[in-house]
């Protein structure tokens, strides 16, 4: 017996949706990297100090 897909769900078929990648314009990106300066550069002195989280599993 084959279900038909409910009406919130894509079918195999169905052509898929389109996301938008990344920042439409150079501006977008400044103004993203500027607002989320402080988080990367954490981000990046806790790798630097600790390791990269859950390298110990990394298969490469």
């Amino acid at each position: 017996m084959t279900r038909k897909p409910r009406s919130d769900q894509q079918s195999a078929t169905a052509e898929p949706r389109r996301l938008k990648r990344g920042p439409a314009s150079a501006e977008e990106a400044s103004v993203w990297l500027e607002a989320n300066r402080e988080a990367i550069d954490q981000s990046n002195a806790y790798v630097e100090a600790y390791g990269l989280p859950l390298a110990k599993y990394r298969q490469f």
